[in-house]
């Protein structure tokens, strides 16, 4: 299973420098994702939704994909906001994943 994002996943119409990476504390966990995409996942109130619709986002979904389950239990794990029964499921965790993801992106953003 590859573990690590190339820009293979990525639609040809998206320049490359365009994108914002997530690099976890967890090694070969990392997402790309644009920035206008990252604000659509993070923001006030519930992203749930949003969320949803960038997971059926072809270039989100392939990385997402790729990572292995384990490796973003462990990641999700390191910021104890879930118990070990909410971390049992895996497409929750991708979820889970791409909501911090897309937060730490937005974050980067108003910092640069």
């Amino acid at each position: 299973m590859q573990t690590t994002t190339t820009y293979a996943n990525f639609p040809q119409n998206i320049p490359t420098g365009a994108v914002r990476w997530y690099c976890s504390e967890e090694p070969d966990v990392e997402i790309a994702i644009l920035p206008e995409d990252a604000a659509i996942g993070s923001h006030q109130g519930r992203c749930d939704d949003d969320i949803a619709y960038l997971r059926r986002v072809p270039y989100i979904a392939q990385q997402l994909d790729a990572i292995d389950p384990n490796m973003i239990r462990r990641e999700l794990r390191s910021y104890g906001a879930w118990d070990a029964e909410e971390l049992a499921d895996d497409d929750d965790n991708r979820s889970r994943l791409l909501w911090v993801a897309c937060g730490d992106i937005v974050e980067q953003s108003r910092h640069a």
